[in-house]
């Protein structure tokens, strides 16, 4: 191997499903041959495991559960590294509309957040989810609006998830619209029932399926309604959703709704192989 790059997430997606954790796991399995691929979960991060690999490059997803004292140790040391940012993770509760409604501000002028929006001034390149989040975020961390290196990345789906959507057939479809029962307060579960029921829709409610049977839960069905409560910064069950031939109903909390690469089935597939070769040129 000519080169290593430590990638450092919260989990990976043998450890959960999600959509950072199987955007990450599209990334890494798209690496060039040339490129060594090392996972460190971040609470396994040390300042032993930093000075081992600081010589190498490093690339930061989800990293809540790193602990502020070790970013800076790890600034101090000053290795090359970049950051992926799925969500808003200077805010406590990485939802930062709800944060202010709940307890009357958000956590910008904190410490943590101080020292995450250095973190991110710092880094090589800053890969976000959608123009929405990007632009909040630099919004309130100004010194960000400065950085060159600061690009769009969107939610990412490898040659193996678009491969399985491509085989599967869509032409039998119901009529009915998916909604995910999630108890997180993002999601808006409950929102999605209302609006269903005040259009006269048909809907199912899904939850704890494997990937595979929730893909196949998108061909078979009419639509998809997707209505989060605050910011979600490109949800991926909208990209497979769309891929798989359902019909939408989304709500302006889905920041990535409106971006010219989201109009059609044609033009999703042609950005996201486009973005992973973009991507990896960057660290070849």
């Amino acid at each position: 191997m000519d080169k290593t790059i430590i990638f450092v997430q919260d989990m990976f997606a043998e450890d959960f499903i999600g959509g950072a954790e199987l955007t990450t796991d599209a990334i890494i399995k798209s690496a060039p041959s040339n490129i060594d691929v090392v996972k460190i979960r971040s609470t396994d991060v040390s300042k032993k495991t930093i000075d081992q690999y600081k010589t190498h490059e490093w690339i930061f997803g989800n990293f809540f559960n790193l602990n502020p004292d070790l970013i800076l140790y790890f600034m101090a040391q000053m290795p090359v590294y970049s950051i992926i940012e799925y969500d808003y993770k200077y805010c406590m509760m990485r939802i930062p509309k709800l944060h202010k409604k709940r307890y009357g501000s958000c956590c910008e002028k904190t410490t943590r957040a101080q020292i995450i929006s250095l973190f991110f001034s710092l880094a090589k390149y800053i890969w976000w989810m959608s123009e929405g989040q990007k632009q909040w975020i630099e919004n309130t961390f100004p010194v960000l609006q400065k950085k060159k290196n600061s690009f769009v990345l969107s939610s990412i789906l490898g040659d193996e998830i678009l491969n399985k959507i491509n085989n599967f057939d869509c032409s039998q479809k119901n009529n009915t619209y998916l909604i995910q029962q999630h108890n997180h307060p993002l999601k808006g579960t409950q929102k999605a029932i209302e609006l269903a029921k005040q259009k006269g829709l048909s809907y199912e409610l899904f939850s704890n399926l494997s990937h595979d049977k929730m893909l196949k839960k998108f061909a078979e069905s009419k639509g998809l309604i997707f209505t989060p409560t605050e910011f979600d910064t490109c949800a991926r069950v909208t990209i497979e959703a769309k891929l798989l031939g359902c019909d939408l109903i989304l709500n302006d909390n889905v920041q990535h709704k409106d971006e010219v690469w989201f109009s059609s089935r044609e033009t999703i597939i042609s950005y996201l192989k486009k973005q992973l070769t973009e991507f990896w040129s960057r660290y070849e």
